[in-house]
């Protein structure tokens, strides 16, 4: 296991000294604001459960063969170090949370964290959060807790690129989540050419067939009739699996994001095994689904800190239409502290 604590003048600076050194497996174990002369510093602690591979050694062109020794770790001791390190993580956190004096903490501090407590927040993030409180007990709440949770709405801030794969654990709700975002962009850009397609297997393709044909909406079932061409489209978005930009043309693989669909309702540990697979540097986003069904959103907050990945939609109710939001920080935290649900963009 390694352990590292990162330290910079952004939260964006600290992220990818810590991919860059821990890999995108890197967990983190808490985040904080620390103040000194000159200036604000963040401080961000990640570990990985496994030590990186080793990177072999430069070696002259005419030993070439040497660059071919086996570095990765089987797939079985992988699974039981990664069950050893969540083991030791939660026995730290019992060791350390027992320990959380909130008794020089306001009383609006101290009720924010049972809030956190009660909706599910991991014990690390509250931590570092009754830290952040103690040693700045002055600056604004809501500012601090925005701070944990990055949005990039979808319709204030374009993605780049024209081809978005979605997908999500069995029964969150990809389908619905790639249509109802190919319905407001034909009502707010009648000129873009929107184009469905589906690439996660059987489940879920006859629904999105079905409502594209209703919607007039064109649509492609890409593991039985091919990728379409780069021409065809001006917006592609896909039903997909992580597998799937694996699959893509290289002219479609070049513009691809990931976006990840989640659900507040399923296990904290069913989504963190997701995400284990689903993270990369094409991942872009996190958009959350069935934010009706479900009674605490303590998640939403554990993967915005574990991740960085902003929430880019989310949506809210069974229909198609008019369920679709692009939510703010502050929606986000309306939603986990007050249970207030954003509103929908009509569409």
């Amino acid at each position: 296991m390694q352990v590292k604590t990162y330290v910079g003048r952004s939260a964006t600076e600290v992220m990818g000294r810590i991919k860059a050194e821990l890999g995108t497996d890197a967990i983190i174990l808490g985040t904080k604001t620390v103040t000194k002369d000159d200036g604000s510093w963040v401080e961000i602690m990640a570990a990985r459960e496994t030590p990186l591979p080793p990177q072999a050694p430069k070696t002259p062109a005419a030993e070439p063969t040497d660059l071919l020794a086996p570095t990765a770790t089987a797939p079985g001791d992988a699974a039981a170090l990664r069950a050893e390190w969540e083991l030791l993580r939660r026995h730290l956190m019992a060791v350390l949370k027992p320990g959380l004096d909130t008794t020089m903490l306001s009383p609006r501090h101290r009720a924010l964290l049972d809030t956190l407590e009660r909706e599910g927040v991991e014990d690390s993030v509250r931590l570092s959060l009754a830290e952040r409180f103690r040693t700045a007990p002055t600056e604004p709440i809501l500012s601090v807790l925005q701070g944990l949770t990055p949005v990039r709405p979808w319709w204030s801030s374009p993605w780049p690129g024209r081809v978005h794969l979605f997908a999500g654990p069995s029964g969150c709700g990809t389908s619905s989540v790639i249509l109802r975002l190919a319905l407001h962009l034909k009502r707010t850009q009648p000129q873009t050419r929107v184009l469905l397609a589906h690439a996660a297997g059987n489940q879920g393709r006859l629904v999105l067939r079905h409502y594209a044909e209703l919607s007039g909406i064109a649509f492609c079932d890409a593991l039985r009739e091919g990728w379409p061409a780069p021409k065809d489209f001006d917006c592609l978005l896909v039903d997909a699996s992580p597998a799937t930009l694996d699959a893509l043309p290289a002219p479609l693989a070049q513009e691809a994001l990931l976006h990840a669909v989640l659900a507040p309702l399923f296990s904290e540990a069913q989504t963190r095994a997701f995400m284990q697979r689903f993270l990369g540097p094409r991942t872009a986003s996190i958009v959350w689904t069935k934010l009706d069904e479900a009674c605490n959103f303590g998640q939403i907050v554990n993967q915005a800190v574990r991740t960085q990945l902003p929430v880019s939609l989310v949506s809210v109710g069974a229909e198609i239409k008019n369920t679709l939001a692009a939510p703010s920080a502050r929606d986000l935290w309306r939603l986990v502290l007050r249970h207030e649900l954003p509103h929908p963009n009509p569409a």
